[in-house]
């Protein structure tokens, strides 16, 4: 019975991938986007590690509704919380080895941004970099060939736009979602849903900062950062990093400007109201599951 309960969870998972792909991914509102990419990209991992986890928890020996369990499927189960246990890990690992980085740079000169002064920390070399470094409580990290090519309103987009990434608390959220997307990579829909968060992630800090800064300047300081960039060998960004200089950030620059350009008010609909609404179905995911644990008898 165990066994049909894992296959019954990993239909659903899969289902729920290609769901995106039906109801249009990448068409509609920012909030629809947003809500249509959160739910089929986190739920079905959510509903595999409640569903094994539920197995796991009613052990190997007994029945469920006059049928009997199996040992395959306690097997598979224990395996696979076993693999997003020692996933988790890695990444909390990485995470404090980023977080350790960090310290060892040295805090940001007393520049000033619209006469606000500038807090986080110094990356000493001359590629532009600039990004968020943490778990809940981010970081601002720029580099030196940020302040040196970069001064008064584009600084201040910059610098704009990161603070929106800590506001929204990316940095955390994104970590639960990597870690979730890391554990299902087979599923389908894995990588194009994630390119759709990463895309929508930038929109939101784009229209946090717009609401603080010149939006037409945001628009031409994002241009010439990317181009920089894209002539560089920046790496991907580490665990707990939202990086602006993130070559993942780069594709669909021509969305990102074009908003900017045109104050589409629908932006700024991609909001934390999301992040609510996807945890409350999150929850809803993990527990159906485990409500099937009292018909479990030993």
């Amino acid at each position: 019975m165990h066994l049909n309960l894992l296959s019954l969870a990993l239909a659903v998972a899969v289902g729920l991938r290609w769901l995106s792909q039906s109801l249009g991914m990448g068409r509609g509102s920012w909030q629809r986007r947003w809500s249509l990419s959160l739910g089929c990209f986190a739920l079905p991992p959510l509903l595999l590690l409640s569903t094994t986890l539920a197995i796991v928890i009613m052990g190997l020996r007994g029945q469920m509704w006059g049928m009997p369990v199996g040992d395959w499927s306690y097997g598979v189960s224990l395996g696979f919380l076993g693999l997003a246990l020692g996933r988790l890990g890695l990444e909390f690992r990485s995470l404090k080895q980023t977080q350790h980085l960090m310290q060892t740079y040295a805090p940001l000169p007393p520049l000033l941004t619209d006469g606000v002064p500038l807090v986080g920390r110094l990356l000493p070399h001359d590629q532009l970099f600039a990004g968020q470094v943490g778990w809940w409580r981010s970081q601002l990290l720029l580099s030196q060939g940020v302040l040196d090519q970069f001064s008064g309103e584009p600084l201040g987009a910059i610098v704009a736009h990161e603070q929106a990434h800590g506001h929204y608390r990316d940095c955390f959220w994104f970590f639960w979602l990597n870690w979730l997307g890391q554990l299902t990579p087979g599923l389908p829909q894995t990588e194009p849903l994630w390119q759709e968060l990463l895309l929508l992630r930038e929109h939101r800090a784009d229209a946090w900062a717009a609401q603080r800064t010149n939006a037409l300047v945001l628009a031409e300081t994002l241009v010439s950062f990317v181009q920089h960039c894209r002539q560089t060998s920046i790496q991907d960004s580490p665990v707990g990093l939202m990086a602006l200089s993130d070559r993942r950030a780069f594709h669909r620059l021509e969305e990102r400007v074009e908003a900017l350009v045109q104050l589409q008010s629908q932006v700024s609909l991609v909001s934390s109201g999301s992040w609510g609404v996807g945890l409350a179905w999150g929850l809803v995911a993990i527990a159906l599951p485990l409500i099937t644990i009292p018909f479990h008898s030993s």
